[in-house]
């Protein structure tokens, strides 16, 4: 998420010319879109961008945030996706050697925010099939990289009547 030239002239014009800072904007953004998946029930799943930290960062958090702080403060949960590093790796060898995960991991959750759940401060391992964009789920450690033993998760569907 962020904000255009186009939003905040639209918001300029509702706004009858009061000055609106950019982490407003975004708050009352992120307000309105929570109260709409309330009203409807569903899961909207949102993305911004990440300032210039995001390289020298061992375990990602909203400090890496571009924007609003007050956008990380309303979020139910919070992920920063990053390429493993070469010290995540060398971290992960433990885990890695014992051969029973068929790709190293590509991709890392890291999940800083997680409301209504124990599993905060965690990394999520992803190997990602750059070609079909298939993801795996390899394992789940905390962010010291020791392996959390978590069982899967069903997803149900509900049926709506229209």
């Amino acid at each position: 998420m962020h904000i255009s030239y186009k939003i905040l002239q639209e918001l300029a014009e509702q706004s009858r010319g009061m000055k609106l800072r950019e982490d407003m904007v975004l708050f009352m953004f992120i307000f309105r879109l929570e109260q709409i998946a309330k009203r409807y029930g569903v899961y909207i799943s949102t993305a911004s961008q990440v300032n210039g930290d995001w390289k020298n960062i061992k375990d990602a958090d909203s400090t890496i945030l571009r924007g609003s702080k007050a956008m990380a403060d309303k979020l139910h949960r919070a992920v920063v996706a990053l390429k493993p590093t070469k010290a995540d790796l060398e971290a992960l060898e433990p885990i890695l050697r014992h051969g029973f995960y068929p790709n190293e991991p590509n991709l890392v959750y890291h999940i800083y925010k997680n409301r209504e759940t124990k599993y905060k401060d965690v990394k999520l391992w992803l190997y990602v099939d750059m070609d079909t964009m298939r993801i795996k789920e390899l394992f789940l450690t905390n962010n010291d990289y020791e392996l959390i033993d978590i069982q899967p998760t069903e997803i149900k569907t509900k049926q709506f009547d229209f």
